[in-house]
């Protein structure tokens, strides 16, 4: 029995049309109906590129919980699946969910594809989600980009341990977070300044 090619290719289309998986519960009771299919068709498609549902879903929730209106928690969810896809991408075809998740946040904070994939080669078969963490606190703390992603392909050239990651990055955000200068000015000056005495 031969199969029709008309009738096949309509099959095709009606899976391409339909979602993976079912309508998320959560979203259709936390969100209002429109924006609750606006996510699910994003969540879907990321289901298609094999990306991650989760965390899309989790982030229209937490927008929710935050009183964020529709429009931008549909476009923090488009840009977080964004995100995902790049570091899949950068990352490559094995990254785990959480590797990815830790990458999108780090091109969130401001870091680079290209820098996500050195990564990769420096730590081959190594997991990765503490090294993106770090390098996106970096970045979130107000470092440079440049000295966040050098300050991390360093330590991933040593070879260095996650708790040295951990290590560097609470030595280099403390004092960061502390300060009022804007982020540019990464390096203090090479000689203390006198404390600034009040007039008589």
């Amino acid at each position: 029995m031969r199969t029709d090619p008309r009738r096949l290719a309509g099959l095709l289309l009606l899976l391409a049309a339909t979602p993976l998986a079912a309508q998320d519960a959560r979203l259709q009771e936390r969100l209002p109906a429109g924006l609750a299919r606006e996510v699910q068709r994003v969540v879907d498609s990321a289901a298609r590129s094999t990306l991650p549902a989760e965390p899309l879903v989790l982030k229209a929730l937490e927008g929710a919980s935050k009183g964020a209106d529709s429009a931008r928690i549909l476009a923090a969810v488009r840009t977080l699946a964004t995100n995902l896809g790049s570091a899949r991408a950068a990352l490559g075809p094995a990254a785990s969910e959480a590797e990815l998740v830790a990458g999108a946040a780090a091109l969130r904070a401001g870091a680079t594809a290209p820098s996500l994939a050195t990564l990769r080669q420096l730590r081959k078969g190594e997991p990765l989600v503490v090294p993106l963490s770090v390098l996106a606190d970096l970045l979130t703390a107000g470092l440079t980009s440049d000295r966040a992603w050098g300050s991390v392909r360093e330590m991933a050239t040593r070879g260095a341990s996650d708790a040295a990651f951990l290590a560097m990055r609470d030595d280099l955000v403390t004092p960061a977070r502390g300060r009022s200068v804007p982020p540019a000015a990464e390096q203090p000056p090479t000689t203390p300044l006198p404390p600034t005495r009040s007039r008589p």
